[in-house]
């Protein structure tokens, strides 16, 4: 159970395709002035490149990703005292990934190779899903497991099983043509699971269209947006131990879950 309350914020990055020197400078410009006080950073989905559907394309621009990048993640989390966490795309053995990741002060890191590729988009058709589940990562008293994007339409990968976990975090790419569905699966994971959602959609526009900034969002447990942008873009929220303890107790639909095996992994 969760014994103190944890400040996040959300980074929703314009993401300029495939220029990651650019992008980089962008997300560490961004972290260096998120408020002193916050315990966990958000970074969208494929932060470094964003994702585009040619194969020789991706890896080039993956290749040019400095190749130190979480060693300077990990050296600005221990001077802030913030985690980070977002997803990047990488090349092992000759494979792309879209490989999230944890960066937390003080931890080694930990990362997730997302499983579920979005074959309506050409993901699957360039890049190598992974073969587990997204870990639980305990970091200041709360649990903190990763979905990146399309994962989250796929509950059953999601199902918080005994409360394994107290927060979602959802890095993503998701077009505002699907912003309806975008939210109405937030909501679903937050309230079905009762664990805080943290949405952090890029913004901007690419081929796949635009990225609306206020897609961006922190749910509670209900399924309720808790979040709100500053005037930098930045977006915060508190998630609350004591109110997510209480209404565990008060309200337990996860003591009367069905026991399920996942048979895919």
């Amino acid at each position: 159970m969760p014994e103190r309350n944890l400040k996040v914020a959300l980074l929703p990055l314009n993401i300029i395709n495939g220029e990651p020197d650019a992008n980089i400078r962008l997300a560490f410009d961004m972290l260096r002035n998120v408020d002193p006080d916050t315990d966990l950073a958000i970074l969208p989905e494929m932060f470094t490149t964003s994702f585009f559907a040619d194969a020789s394309k991706m890896s080039q621009a993956v290749e040019n990703t400095p190749d130190d990048l979480f060693v300077r993640l990990k050296e600005l989390s221990d001077r802030l005292d913030m985690g980070i966490c977002g997803s990047v795309a990488v090349i092992e053995d000759g494979k792309l990934y879209n490989r999230g990741f944890f960066v937390l002060p003080g931890k080694e890191l930990v990362t997730y190779d997302k499983y579920h590729l979005f074959s309506a988009g050409g993901e699957s058709r360039i890049m190598t899903g992974g073969n587990g589940i997204s870990p639980v990562v305990d970091f200041r008293t709360w649990k903190l497991r990763m979905a990146i994007c399309y994962d989250i339409r796929f509950p059953v990968w999601l199902r918080n099983k005994n409360l394994a976990y107290d927060a979602l975090i959802v890095p993503a790419n998701w077009p505002e043509a699907r912003e309806f569905a975008w939210r109405t699966l937030l909501t679903a994971r937050a309230i079905e699971n009762q664990s805080y959602i943290l949405g952090c959609n890029r913004t901007g526009e690419d081929v796949y269209g635009r990225y609306p900034m206020e897609s961006s969002i922190v749910l509670d447990h209900w399924g309720k947006t808790i979040s709100k942008a500053d005037d930098s873009g930045i977006i915060y929220a508190v998630l609350e131990a004591d109110r997510i303890n209480h209404d565990r107790v008060r309200f337990r639909p996860w003591a009367d879950a069905d026991e399920f095996k996942l048979s895919s992994i």
